[in-house]
């Protein structure tokens, strides 16, 4: 099997996926996404059309690895992993309940009830 890029045949392996988003596995190289244009032909090796994918009718059209993909999902938002909460150590439970007496002791001897 083969996808005809204007005008041009790349190799295509395996079975495409052909809803969306529509994966063609291309492992002799890919065209150049920009340039992809209105349809993308799927055909067998003696040049019948398999079926036309119209690829201007995608919002996003990407190389991942060795397939060409098109979709109308949108781009994946990066997420930020928050930092997981700290254990204190043993020295920091015992800086904290220093500073805690000392702070109570200075409260007494200020007559703070």
């Amino acid at each position: 099997m083969k996808i005809l890029v204007n005008g041009t045949a790349y190799t295509c392996t395996g079975r495409p996926s052909l809803c969306d988003p529509v994966r063609f596995s291309l492992p002799d190289g890919q065209p150049d996404v920009a340039a992809l244009g209105a349809t993308v032909s799927l055909q067998d090796d003696s040049g019948f059309v398999l079926c036309e994918i119209p690829a201007a009718g995608y919002a996003r059209k990407f190389v991942e690895g060795t397939s060409l993909v098109l979709t109308n999902t949108p781009e994946p938002e990066a997420v930020e992993e928050t930092p997981e909460a700290m254990e204190p150590t043993a020295q920091e439970d015992a800086n904290s309940l220093l500073v805690d007496h000392e702070y109570r002791l200075t409260l007494l001897e200020l007559g703070v009830k």
